[in-house]
């Protein structure tokens, strides 16, 4: 990577819920998808305050905009999975997609290491 690098992921905020959540409704329509199901999605893809601060959550921005995010949610106490993984229509195929699943999984890792280190479980999770 070169020292040019001019986008960051970082935990995301409580404050950014509204954006986030509009973020996963642009993106999944963006694929073609009638208003009449987008509609019967959206409360699937309302992110809010209490789901940030218990599940892992992680914005990639630039130096202006947040581009996409992905969140990892606690289905056990052993296993998470990947819950969210949305980006910007815009920015969708220009590879921040695959920006945001490289830390995911080290994050994965880390989680399964603390959560069941004895057996050295990699924690189960899937695509939505």
């Amino acid at each position: 990577m070169s020292n040019t690098q001019k986008w960051q992921i970082r935990q995301a905020l409580p404050s950014e819920v509204e954006h986030l959540s509009g973020l996963a409704f642009r993106s999944k329509s963006s694929w073609g998808y009638s208003d009449r199901f987008m509609q019967t999605c959206l409360e699937e893809l309302t992110v809010d305050e209490h789901y940030i601060e218990n599940n892992p959550t992680f914005v990639i921005e630039d130096s202006r905009d947040i581009i996409g995010f992905y969140s990892l949610e606690h289905i056990s106490a052993s296993e998470v999975e990947l819950s969210y993984l949305f980006v910007e229509p815009n920015f969708i195929g220009k590879g921040f997609g695959r920006k945001l699943r490289r830390p995911e999984r080290r994050t994965i890792l880390s989680l399964s290491r603390r959560f069941d280190r004895r057996h050295k479980k990699i924690c189960q999770y899937s695509q939505p």
